[in-house]
């Protein structure tokens, strides 16, 4: 199974904004937009990937979720996206590579009427990229579509940490912290750094004090003596000044900021900091 870091991806670096994660499609597509081009439509890339071979296939379904991350698809063809899509899904057997792109085109179209597909692929499939993507899939879906939270809920103590980020990012952007807070307290001690701190942000916008000792330990981040590069511990601050933003009465977050601003050496994070304090009159 699949231990890749989601934020030693540049996609998801900024785990930043949990409450708004930037779920395009998913971690496949970004970053290899451009590396193939075609003048055909999604229409002609979904009758190419049912007349592909089993070897090929994976680049007709790769073009279409870039096509539809990429293109406004008319509404009226998503019902034809759906069906072809989900009915090439259930058809690909072992095909991993070609299920893990024709997931993230679904995801891309961003319809809660894929919800059922979602639901029911998180509670069939077993490897740990294909459900990374789907995992991914169903936090894209529209807010007010129903996905099995529980069972996303489920990976939150999965052996794979990307699973158990994507999962994490998935349940804030639901805003389902407080519901699962039970079983997302003990990722504050996960064995990785960027579990860790995702879990404190997250819980601190909840205001739950288990999170308190984790932000702090943010505020004084630094690239020497972390595992994450300076672009990352930006964001990594950034994101809890967002946090702050929405817990602005707590009086935690007054004094965390105060020692912040004496020990800050980013002239970026620091106009933040000042921007923060002059908004909301900490």
């Amino acid at each position: 199974m699949s231990n890749k870091k989601i934020l030693e991806n540049p996609f998801w670096a900024p785990f930043v904004v949990p409450t708004a994660i930037v779920l395009v499609g998913s971690l496949i597509v970004f970053g290899i937009t451009t590396l193939l081009s075609t003048d055909r439509n999604h229409r002609d890339l979904v009758r190419e990937l049912h007349n592909k071979t089993f070897g090929n296939r994976w680049v007709a379904a790769f073009e279409l979720a870039k096509y539809i991350s990429s293109q406004k698809i008319p509404k009226e063809d998503f019902p034809f996206l759906i069906e072809n899509l989900e009915k090439l899904y259930s058809e690909g057997g072992d095909d991993l590579r070609t299920k893990k792109f024709v997931a993230s085109a679904l995801s891309a179209l961003k319809d809660k009427r894929t919800a059922p597909f979602f639901i029911r692929s998180l509670n069939k499939e077993t490897n740990g990229e294909l459900l990374l993507t789907l995992i991914v899939g169903a936090g894209e879906l529209p807010l007010d579509a129903p996905i099995d939270e529980e069972k996303v809920a489920s990976f939150l103590d999965n052996e794979d940490e990307g699973l158990r980020q994507a999962a994490l990012l998935t349940l804030a952007r639901r805003d389902k912290i407080s519901f699962f807070q039970e079983k997302i307290i003990p990722l504050l001690d996960d064995s990785s750094a960027f579990v860790r701190y995702a879990a404190a942000i997250v819980l601190f916008e909840k205001e739950i004090p288990e999170s308190y000792e984790k932000i702090r330990e943010i505020t004084k981040l630094k690239v020497e003596t972390s595992p994450f590069d300076a672009g990352q511990i930006e964001a990594l601050k950034i994101n809890v000044i967002t946090s702050f933003r929405k817990a602005v009465k707590n009086e935690v977050a007054k004094d965390i900021v105060s020692s912040w601003m004496e020990e800050e050496s980013s002239l970026k994070i620091k106009g933040e900091l000042l921007n923060l304090e002059s908004t909301y009159h900490l």
